[in-house]
């Protein structure tokens, strides 16, 4: 089964946007703290392909990881989105 990227999906421009802005939030918030997207992704019990991919804004987040995400940062999911 292949997933599907947002960029391919038909996710409007904006949403994509979204999608960049989040990652680069979350590794703003990464880098502030010193790790490396393998260290979140050890903290977070996510990929490290994934978190890349988060990071880049070409996977779709999701509820879950954003709060596995947030967990592992110890900050508020707040942090990430407007």
């Amino acid at each position: 089964m292949t997933r599907e990227s947002p960029l391919d999906s038909g996710v409007s421009a904006a949403g994509v946007d979204d999608l960049v802005r989040l990652g680069q939030r979350i590794a703003a918030v990464r880098k502030q703290r010193g790790w490396t997207q393998s260290d979140l992704s050890e903290a977070a019990g996510i990929s490290r392909v994934t978190v890349s991919k988060i990071e880049r804004g070409t996977t779709d987040v999701g509820y879950v990881r954003l709060v596995r995400l947030a967990r592992a940062l110890e900050v508020s999911t707040s942090v990430f989105v407007d």
